[in-house]
């Protein structure tokens, strides 16, 4: 009762906190355990998702794009005539009878535990890469640490994304491979897989805001930028953008998402991120919200100078809600030249080079842009489009492993 009452008097701030708290717990009592016939099925054929149970606990939350995605590759083997059991990826101590799965997806140290276990010949097993290989990976993100490093003295390492779990076996071993991104994210694992063709796919966004692009500003907007991250702020070359932009008042950074966790950068950059006129940092913004969507209305331009991504959600989440145009790095990983900018050296002389470039476009020509970027991003990354992709290549390697 007390917390029914609780409930009905706190600010609606303090009752979203109070249910994530309750959710948090409830999941994580629930993450010791195989979620088993999700949809309650009776097909014979068994498949065991390798990835996060979250989503089919607690229901899809509109915030990271792996809720979306898992929940979808679930669908299509459902839809491929497979009872569905899920399990989290990390979940290193539960003990599974990989025999009676004629199929495995995900990746993980539960698929990577499945190799030991299992006969090739009679289960078909699929690696789902959700960033670029880890031997891409991990030396683009610690030359990033590197060069700050010896620039502040300052060790960051809370801000970069490098992996100590390498999972070799699932990486070359694996029936099949897809992975979330472009060919450049192909490119990173097929050196090192040679059973076959690795397959990308682009990622999926929430789409929730439709913008007035016709009646936007782009004379002011032009002016301002976004960087639209989370976790591993060097990793996504926030710490460029941030001395680029303090050099550069004719110019406004708005920052979303950068985790205050991160302490030895917020140390750090904190005059750059709180006592530097035209740097805004809004911390993390509900991509619900219409704080979010006047963000989008107020920039032109998402800027996105990361080391490595797994076709960079989050700039696709603000091109398909805002229209935004992409002035992004090759490692993010995104078909996104034709749109915008795409550059190869994750510098401050290339980055400002792009913005530089950018803003000499005129426009009536960036709203023609920004309406481009909207609708294609809308048509090649939509979920829909992601569930029909994901469903033909599962589909490709169970027939290929039959064959």
């Amino acid at each position: 009762m007390l917390k029914v009452a609780l409930l009905n008097i706190l600010p609606t701030y303090f009752k979203n906190k109070l249910r994530n708290i309750n959710n948090a717990i409830f999941h994580k009592k629930k993450k010791s355990v195989l979620i088993e016939n999700y949809f309650k099925t009776d097909f014979p054929k068994k498949a065991l998702i390798s990835y996060i149970t979250e989503p089919f606990v607690s229901g899809i939350a509109q915030k990271h794009t792996n809720h979306l995605e898992c929940h979808k590759i679930a669908m299509c083997l459902h839809k491929l005539g497979f009872s569905v059991d899920v399990v989290d990826f990390d979940n290193k101590n539960i003990i599974i009878d990989y025999q009676k799965y004629q199929l495995i997806f995900g990746f993980g140290d539960v698929l990577e535990k499945a190799f030991y276990h299992i006969d090739p010949k009679k289960t078909t097993t699929i690696y789902y890469g959700t960033g670029n290989h880890y031997f891409f990976i991990n030396p683009a993100s610690i030359n990033r640490l590197q060069e700050v490093y010896e620039k502040t003295g300052v060790l960051m390492l809370k801000s970069v994304r490098f992996a100590e779990s390498m999972w070799t076996l699932q990486t070359t071993l694996s029936t099949g491979l897809i992975v979330l991104g472009n060919s450049f994210t192909a490119n990173t694992f097929q050196k090192y897989y040679l059973k076959g063709q690795v397959k990308p796919i682009p990622a999926s966004f929430h789409q929730l805001h439709t913008p007035d692009l016709e009646n936007k500003d782009f004379e002011t907007a032009k002016k301002h930028f976004l960087w639209f991250g989370s976790n591993g702020a060097l990793h996504k070359g926030l710490d460029i953008l941030l001395y680029l932009f303090a050099k550069r008042k004719d110019i406004v950074l708005h920052v979303c998402g950068a985790n205050p966790y991160e302490d030895a950068f917020f140390s750090y950059f904190n005059d750059y991120l709180y006592k530097t006129s035209n740097i805004i940092n809004h911390h993390f913004v509900d991509i619900k919200s219409e704080e979010f969507k006047n963000i989008l209305n107020i920039c032109a331009f998402v800027v996105f100078p990361s080391a490595s991504e797994g076709g960079c959600a989050s700039v696709v989440t603000v091109m398909g809600n805002g229209g935004l145009i992409p002035i992004v790095s090759s490692a993010a990983c995104l078909d996104v030249a034709h749109l915008g900018d795409v550059f190869e050296e994750i510098s401050e002389k290339s980055v400002e080079q792009s913005i530089d470039e950018m803003m000499q476009i005129p426009n009536e020509q960036l709203k023609t842009m920004s309406q481009k970027v909207f609708q294609e991003i809308n048509e090649i990354h939509h979920i829909e489009k992601y569930e029909k992709t994901m469903l033909l290549y599962i589909n490709e390697i169970i027939e290929d492993n039959q064959k």
